[in-house]
């Protein structure tokens, strides 16, 4: 069996879910990032999780990270450095160490309050999906990115960690509502919840349904519009109701953006302009059809 790398803080969600792996007999190693945010309690969390992962005879991977200087650096707020300072390390320790699996514990809260945090900032079908299962070649890379826990509410977590007698970490900066999703999580939900008690698994029933949705949607814009050809049918973009999102859908990969994909769509008419995406490839506008080109380094 394929090993699986564990990407472990030492909360109650990632505690559960070595828990779980541990007594499935799956083959795993645990990796902790130590972003050096919370001064003493950091150290203190890089501590509990080495021994979790000496009581469960498991390899244990840890890396220390200058985050607030990433993030100064690059212009990014302190999650998303984070962020990317994990994703980067965990698949680095991968390629390395043959890991075909990477495994977190976002669990059904995280994927609702993603979802709404994505409908606040703004978003297409994509981003009302939540967070997505499994990843297949995640950044490019050939591993797979598993979520094991996004069946399970936080509650459910919780009550499966005292049930077993677990013990975690407590993060104390998950109780300020400082960050965005902190304040969504305790001021935003709970009102959502006393709409519907049941918000959290008719919020996850709903994005299970958008998710079957887009991927429908990705599939039949696959089978009208045949890009492995490298063209476009103007006609049969004229046809639909709304193409801009189809054109975008199609081209996105690519490097082209929304704004590029609505000026084609506008402009069906016109014949002889060429739009370029960030990625190098082009897309010439003809009488009947696009003519999509890659980059001159891929002919």
């Amino acid at each position: 069996r394929t090993p699986a790398l564990i990407a472990v803080s030492g909360g109650v969600d990632s505690v559960v879910l070595t828990h779980l792996l541990m007594d499935a007999g799956l083959p795993f190693s645990v990796a902790h990032c130590n972003f050096k945010l919370r001064g003493a309690a950091s150290d203190e969390d890089e501590i509990f999780v080495r021994e979790l992962a000496a009581r469960h005879g498991v390899q244990f991977h840890v890396k220390h990270f200058e985050t607030t200087a990433y993030a100064e650096q690059n212009d990014l707020s302190i999650q998303m450095a984070a962020r990317d300072l994990r994703y980067a390390w965990f698949l680095e320790i991968c390629r390395a160490d043959g890991y075909g699996y990477l495994a977190t514990a976002h669990h059904l809260n995280d994927s609702v309050e993603t979802a709404l945090l994505n409908f606040i900032r703004g978003t297409g079908l994509p981003g009302l999906t939540g967070i997505a299962p499994s990843t297949a070649g995640f950044m490019d890379n050939p591993v797979c990115l598993v979520r094991p826990l996004l069946f399970a509410t936080r509650p459910d977590i919780e009550a499966y960690a005292r049930q077993k007698n677990l013990s975690w970490r407590e993060d104390h900066s998950n109780a300020s509502d400082d960050y965005t999703r902190n304040f969504l999580r305790h001021r935003i939900v709970p009102l959502m919840e006393e709409l519907n008690p049941a918000f959290i698994h008719t919020a996850g029933r709903n994005l299970h349904r958008l998710s079957e949705d887009e991927s429908n949607l990705g599939f039949l814009t696959g089978c009208y519009i045949d890009l492995h050809s490298g063209e476009i049918d103007k006609q049969k973009l004229r046809a639909l109701p709304a193409p801009r999102q189809v054109v975008y859908k199609a081209l996105k990969h690519r490097g082209f953006t929304e704004e590029q994909a609505r000026q084609v769509t506008e402009n069906l008419d016109e014949t002889g302009f060429e739009i370029y995406s960030t990625s190098g490839w082009r897309l010439l506008v003809d009488r009947e059809r696009l003519f999509l080109r890659p980059p001159a380094d891929e002919k």
